[in-house]
């Protein structure tokens, strides 16, 4: 878990930079909805909230994935400097 939302951060800081900004708040949302989601003081639903969260943080990690591979825009492409 502790990878996985360090890896979100820093593809929320690749996204912002690319000015993508959906994409790097989508980054922060999944990471605050799989925490929020675990981390609920509820023991009677602890391992159905687990599995809500991992299909959260896997479906994220394919959405990226598809993303990466139709490939990103250069930094200097997009940062106006030409």
């Amino acid at each position: 878990m502790v990878s996985w939302t360090a890896a979100c951060f820093v593809f929320r800081r690749r996204f912002a930079g690319l000015g993508q900004r959906g994409w790097a708040r989508a980054c922060v949302a999944t990471v605050v909805a799989a925490l929020v989601n675990s981390g609920w003081p509820d023991p009677d639903s602890f391992t159905t909230r687990i599995v809500i969260a991992t299909a959260v943080q896997f479906g994220f990690v394919a959405a990226v994935a598809a993303r990466l591979r139709r490939g990103l825009p250069d930094a200097t492409t997009t940062s106006g400097a030409e």
